[in-house]
């Protein structure tokens, strides 16, 4: 999904363009899992057992929006899976999780 041009309209418009970009982004996303003990899980659709996208936590070091050092929550679905509500159901579990599993209090 990193190299869909239809998924990056809605981030940053750069989809990778070259196999070891995404090995850097898979590197990178089980580095969140042992430094922070979270990261960004498979979404697996249970009628069909596709592979659907991804979600989850992750602890953002960059600056975005003049703030450093926060979690969010992240998403991308194949496109497949868009406009059925898949995103939204995965945000509010991960939410949950944080609040009140993590005790995070700010997303």
């Amino acid at each position: 999904m990193d190299n869909n041009p239809n998924v990056h309209r809605y981030l940053w418009n750069k989809p990778t363009q070259k196999i070891e970009e995404t090995i850097e982004i898979i590197t990178f996303v089980r580095k969140q899992y042992v430094d922070n003990g979270i990261g960004r899980f498979a979404m697996i659709s249970k009628e069909t057992n596709e592979f659907m996208g991804w979600a989850g936590l992750k602890f953002n070091t960059e600056m975005v929006n003049n703030k450093t050092n926060f979690y969010d929550i992240g998403y991308r679905l194949d496109e497949n899976f868009w406009g059925k509500g898949y995103a939204s159901e995965a945000s509010f579990a991960w939410l949950k999780y944080a609040y009140e599993t993590l005790k995070i209090k700010t997303i």
